[in-house]
């Protein structure tokens, strides 16, 4: 075989899959691997809570609660510097003797 070791394990790898036995046990084996990773996060996740620790679910919840916080606060930035315009602007427009918060100009 010429070419990539790269390419000659991919042959390899692709004729060993496409015997079944092989394949039934590799996914029996990616089976038993993905129930034992949530078993362990699971497990994990109460010694955490044992010991009064967040959980790494619990760390994204907040992250996302934070990131939702910063866009509000953006938001509200936003507005409040746009309000703060508007009232500068109503303040040079208003009459020279009208009182700050007196609509009448009287």
């Amino acid at each position: 075989m010429t070419g990539k070791p790269d390419d000659w394990l991919l042959q390899v790898a692709s004729r060993l899959l496409a015997k079944d036995g092989v394949f039934a046990g590799f996914q029996r084996t990616l089976r038993a691997t993905l129930e034992a990773r949530r078993t362990v996060d699971r497990n994990v996740g109460r010694v955490l809570a044992g010991l009064n620790l967040p959980s790494f679910q619990d760390v994204e919840r907040l992250f996302d609660h934070i990131q939702a916080l910063e866009r509000d606060l953006g938001d509200l930035s936003h507005r409040l510097s746009a309000l703060a315009e508007r009232l500068d602007k109503d303040a040079t427009h208003r009459c020279p003797h009208q009182k700050p918060g007196d609509m009448t100009g009287e």
